[in-house]
């Protein structure tokens, strides 16, 4: 028996030997996998944090140059263009619409590029599928980007006129804390606070009416999309029917297309949300192109 169960543990011993070199490769090979996946989550999260640093940097100070020329601007424009402008308006020149233009250079222009080259990487897969079914695409895409040109440019208008009216609120606001003795000395406070409401109100509702644009605006930009999905699929159907095309690249074209109508989604909100930031570049441009007609250094000559 002893002699048996020796004979047992060296033929045990011996078929491990023959398995633990195979088991030594797979572990090897899966810590350089591991490896791998560790540097490259590394450098992902470095080059994050250097593009995330450097943009935020850079936004900062262009944005701190802006509303720097923006004040010089306003200090050096006649005293009528100040008797005929309220502080709020010129504070929210400074404040709300600085921050919309900030906001378009951190957030929509870098995640507007990033959604270009995708779109761009995605036509081009499409492209290699199948050229007819790309072609679809591209006669349509494009005029919806003239059509949704051609109504955001009216958005912009309405944005315009509801930085306006915003800036007419802390107008009422700044009028009121900077002669708050004068209010409490006649008791007017009841009739700031319904003024200022007043104000709040008509923001509101241009407000709403932005709003409402906006949503028909993107609304639409889904429905569109959806119909190209819909003519894709017949055209494609048809392609695949009369043997023009294989069912598994038709699979892989509508994969890929999806990816392609995603990014197109997110183009149009982000494009929604440059359209306010041009709204904001076009008032502050219209304090830079306003030149005094007194020049404060040199006088009147």
């Amino acid at each position: 028996s002893l002699i048996s169960s020796n004979s047992s543990l060296l033929s045990s011993s011996s078929s491990l030997s023959s398995i633990s070199p195979n088991l030594i490769i797979q572990s090897n090979q899966l810590y350089k996998i591991l490896f791998k996946i560790a540097i490259k989550t590394l450098a992902v999260g470095l080059t994050t944090f250097a593009y995330s640093t450097v943009t935020s940097k850079i936004v900062d100070r262009i944005v701190s140059r802006v509303r720097v020329a923006l004040m010089k601007a306003l200090l050096h424009q006649d005293i009528s263009f100040f008797d005929k402008s309220n502080s709020g308006d010129l504070l929210n020149y400074i404040s709300n619409d600085v921050q919309q233009l900030k906001l378009a250079l951190k957030h929509s222009i870098s995640l507007g590029i990033k959604n270009i080259v995708m779109i761009g990487s995605s036509i081009y897969t499409l492209s290699t599928i199948s050229m007819k079914l790309t072609t679809l695409i591209l006669i349509v895409i494009p005029s919806m980007v003239l059509i949704g040109s051609l109504y955001t440019s009216f958005l912009r208008n309405i944005s315009s006129r509801v930085q306006a009216a915003n800036g007419e609120s802390l107008s009422v606001a700044n009028e009121v804390f900077s002669a708050i003795r004068t209010v409490r000395a006649f008791a007017n406070e009841k009739k700031e606070v319904q003024r200022f409401e007043k104000a709040i109100n008509n923001y509101l509702d241009l407000s709403d009416n932005y709003a409402y644009k906006l949503g028909l605006f993107q609304g639409m930009s889904s429905v569109a999309m959806g119909g190209i999905m819909l003519a894709v699929i017949s055209y494609g159907s048809y392609l695949v029917n009369s043997s023009e095309l294989e069912a598994n690249k038709f699979t892989t074209f509508m994969l890929q297309s999806i990816s392609l109508q995603t990014n197109l989604a997110q183009i149009s909100i982000l494009y929604a949300d440059l359209n306010r930031a041009f709204a904001a570049v076009e008032r502050i441009n219209e304090i830079f192109k306003t030149k005094p007609v007194i020049n404060i250094n040199e006088g009147i000559k």
